[in-house]
Protein backbone atom coordinates (compact mmCIF):
# COMPACT_ATOMS: atom_id res chain seq x y z
CA UNK A 1 0.00 0.00 0.00
CA UNK A 2 1.14 3.45 -0.77
CA UNK A 3 1.95 6.24 1.61
CA UNK A 4 -0.85 8.45 0.32
CA UNK A 5 -3.38 5.65 0.70
CA UNK A 6 -2.34 5.07 4.32
CA UNK A 7 -2.47 8.79 5.12
CA UNK A 8 -5.94 8.99 3.60
CA UNK A 9 -7.11 6.03 5.69
CA UNK A 10 -5.76 7.66 8.85
CA UNK A 11 -7.50 10.94 8.08
CA UNK A 12 -10.84 9.28 7.31
CA UNK A 13 -10.75 7.17 10.47
CA UNK A 14 -9.85 10.20 12.62
CA UNK A 15 -12.83 12.11 11.22
CA UNK A 16 -15.17 9.18 11.78
CA UNK A 17 -14.05 8.64 15.38
CA UNK A 18 -14.29 12.38 16.06
CA UNK A 19 -17.96 12.33 15.06
CA UNK A 20 -18.93 9.04 16.74
CA UNK A 21 -20.29 10.61 19.95
CA UNK A 22 -22.79 12.60 17.89
CA UNK A 23 -23.77 9.72 15.58
CA UNK A 24 -27.26 8.26 15.53
CA UNK A 25 -27.99 4.56 15.93
CA UNK A 26 -28.62 4.17 12.19
CA UNK A 27 -25.33 5.84 11.30
CA UNK A 28 -23.44 3.63 13.74
CA UNK A 29 -24.94 0.53 12.15
CA UNK A 30 -24.01 1.82 8.68
CA UNK A 31 -20.49 2.55 9.86
CA UNK A 32 -20.14 -0.96 11.30
CA UNK A 33 -21.28 -2.43 7.97
CA UNK A 34 -18.70 -0.32 6.15
CA UNK A 35 -15.92 -1.38 8.52
CA UNK A 36 -16.96 -5.02 8.15
CA UNK A 37 -16.78 -4.64 4.38
CA UNK A 38 -13.26 -3.11 4.33
CA UNK A 39 -11.72 -5.35 7.00
CA UNK A 40 -9.56 -7.99 5.28
CA UNK A 41 -9.33 -10.64 8.06
CA UNK A 42 -12.30 -12.94 8.77
CA UNK A 43 -11.65 -12.93 12.54
CA UNK A 44 -11.89 -9.15 12.60
CA UNK A 45 -15.05 -9.24 10.46
CA UNK A 46 -16.69 -11.46 13.09
CA UNK A 47 -15.72 -8.99 15.81
CA UNK A 48 -17.13 -6.09 13.82
CA UNK A 49 -20.37 -8.05 13.27
CA UNK A 50 -20.67 -8.46 17.04
CA UNK A 51 -20.15 -4.72 17.56
CA UNK A 52 -22.76 -3.98 14.89
CA UNK A 53 -25.23 -6.24 16.69
CA UNK A 54 -24.54 -4.29 19.90
CA UNK A 55 -25.24 -1.04 18.02
CA UNK A 56 -28.53 -2.44 16.71
CA UNK A 57 -29.63 -3.63 20.16
CA UNK A 58 -28.48 -0.38 21.84
CA UNK A 59 -26.31 -2.27 24.29
CA UNK A 60 -25.40 -0.18 27.39
CA UNK A 61 -21.68 -0.51 26.68
CA UNK A 62 -22.17 1.33 23.39
CA UNK A 63 -23.70 4.30 25.21
CA UNK A 64 -20.80 4.27 27.66
CA UNK A 65 -18.21 4.07 24.86
CA UNK A 66 -19.81 7.03 23.06
CA UNK A 67 -19.61 9.08 26.27
CA UNK A 68 -15.95 8.19 26.74
CA UNK A 69 -15.08 9.05 23.14
CA UNK A 70 -16.88 12.37 23.56
CA UNK A 71 -14.88 13.27 26.66
CA UNK A 72 -11.43 12.14 25.47
CA UNK A 73 -8.87 14.77 24.62
CA UNK A 74 -8.67 15.11 20.81
CA UNK A 75 -5.03 13.96 20.71
CA UNK A 76 -5.84 10.85 22.73
CA UNK A 77 -8.88 10.13 20.56
CA UNK A 78 -6.77 10.48 17.39
CA UNK A 79 -4.07 8.15 18.72
CA UNK A 80 -6.73 5.62 19.73
CA UNK A 81 -8.30 5.69 16.30
CA UNK A 82 -5.02 5.45 14.41
CA UNK A 83 -3.42 2.78 16.58
CA UNK A 84 -6.40 0.48 16.96
CA UNK A 85 -8.42 0.90 13.81
CA UNK A 86 -5.93 1.90 11.14
CA UNK A 87 -2.81 0.09 12.27
CA UNK A 88 -4.53 -3.05 13.52
CA UNK A 89 -7.43 -3.53 11.13
CA UNK A 90 -6.30 -1.92 7.90
CA UNK A 91 -2.56 -1.49 7.42
CA UNK A 92 -0.59 -4.09 9.36
CA UNK A 93 -2.50 -7.17 8.25
CA UNK A 94 0.24 -8.00 5.72
CA UNK A 95 2.90 -7.82 8.42
CA UNK A 96 0.94 -10.19 10.66
CA UNK A 97 0.35 -12.64 7.80
CA UNK A 98 4.04 -12.77 6.88
CA UNK A 99 4.91 -13.36 10.55
CA UNK A 100 2.35 -16.18 10.77
CA UNK A 101 3.79 -17.89 7.69
CA UNK A 102 7.38 -17.42 8.84
CA UNK A 103 6.82 -18.63 12.41
CA UNK A 104 4.17 -21.25 11.65
CA UNK A 105 1.22 -19.85 13.58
Amino acid sequence: MGLIENLLKKWVVKEIVKNLPKASKENLVRLAKLVEWITPVQEDKARVRHVRKCFEEEHPSVIYAKKILGKLHPNCRDKFSVNLIVNHLLINNGIRESFRKKEGF
